[in-house]
């Protein structure tokens, strides 16, 4: 953030804080040149204002006038070039700066409005390559932690670290997919929210910062979390989709009794589960409008909230699953709980077993 302080104290400049010291660490954001009494029509804000004082009037009132437009404007601060019709800022536009901590710095009669208009497009435009720079950065972090599989913890680790803000990602039902803070926990009340689109669904990024609100570099580096968050979500919705054609011909085969012991414990540790662990098997056919991953979803929502272990598949019009228990009788519940959360459905349950020893 280039300031008037900063421009202030350039020293090839050799300018002068004429009043207003207090809003020396206003934001310069541009330079305008203007002798116009009111040049505040053709100025958005945070433009620090060059003129030689033709603009200003002779009399104190209408300097303070001058002065007080300005200041309602957002300008950051004036720069008033001397030797011209004043020797010095005129004593009514400085006292009314000094009133409103309006910076005004003397511009010497040898220092030309053009090397004043240079330095400060340097240093704005280093400025804004440092932030490229830094955004670029972390764009590159992010596509390493996406290649690696770092996952959306650690994406939401090296967003929360670069911008220092609350993060969390949120999928379409509200459930919290992941959260991270910077430097504290902060409330998402309030929160900026983004969205992150893998194909078709949607989850949104919210953002929260102490200082309540969020720079240019801030949100451009949020954009390439955006974009990192959308290829790793799409990245799991890959693995996962993989992973319940592989579980689907696991269970298939199950069924139809074609593998042998040694065989099923391999097949069933390539999904981190323990083969020696004894597991039932559930069978849910949908009936009506209701597809097999509807029930599947279903039964894994019931699952979830049970802090189950378990595997699943889903073909057509049926799920299939192999969950980890010992009790028969909470095998049967899980059953129950199914055809309560998903009317009509029909459910056989095997008895707890494992290796080659399943219930049927």
């Amino acid at each position: 953030m280039l300031t008037v302080r900063d421009i202030a104290t350039l020293p090839e400049l050799s300018l002068t804080v004429a009043a207003g010291a207090d809003g020396l660490g206003n934001e310069v954001r541009w330079l305008h040149v203007s002798e116009l009494a009111d040049p505040t029509p053709w100025l958005e804000g945070g433009e620090l204002l060059i003129t030689t004082g033709l603009g200003v009037g002779d009399g104190a009132r209408t300097q303070r006038d001058y002065v007080r437009r300005l200041a309602a404007h957002d300008l950051a601060g004036l720069a008033f070039g001397v030797g011209f019709g004043f020797s010095e800022p005129p004593s009514g536009l400085a006292a009314e700066a000094d009133r409103l901590g309006f910076p005004v710095v003397s511009v010497p009669y040898e220092v030309p409005f053009i090397a004043l208009t240079k330095a400060v497009a340097t240093h704005l435009a280093n400025e804004e390559l440092e932030r490229v720079t830094h955004a670029l950065a972390v764009h590159e972090r992010l596509a390493q932690t996406v290649l690696e599989g770092g996952g959306v913890q650690t994406l939401l680790a090296v967003l929360s670290g670069s911008v220092d803000c609350s993060l969390a990602l949120v999928d379409e039902v509200g459930r919290v997919v992941g959260e991270r803070h910077g430097s504290r926990r902060l409330s998402f009340d309030g929160a900026l929210e983004l969205p992150v689109v893998a194909g078709s669904d949607i989850a949104t990024l919210r953002a929260a910062k102490a200082n309540g609100g969020f720079t240019e570099e801030d949100r451009l580096v949020l954009h390439h979390g955006q974009t990192a968050l959308a290829l790793e979500l799409s990245r799991r919705r890959a693995v996962s989709a993989a992973e319940l054609r592989l579980a689907g011909d696991l269970l298939e085969d199950l069924e139809h009794d074609r593998l042998d012991e040694r065989e099923i414990a391999r097949r069933i540790a390539a999904f981190g589960l323990d083969p020696q662990d004894r597991y039932a098997a559930l069978l849910a056919v949908a009936v009506g409008a209701q597809r097999g991953d509807d029930v599947r979803t279903a039964a894994a929502k019931l699952l979830d909230a049970r802090g189950a272990r378990y595997l699943s598949a889903s073909r057509r019009d049926r799920a299939a699953f192999l969950v980890k228990t010992d009790l028969e009788e909470d095998a049967l519940t899980i059953a129950r709980e199914l055809v309560e959360a998903a009317p009509g459905t029909r459910v056989g349950v095997g008895r707890p077993a494992s290796g080659s020893r399943r219930g049927c």
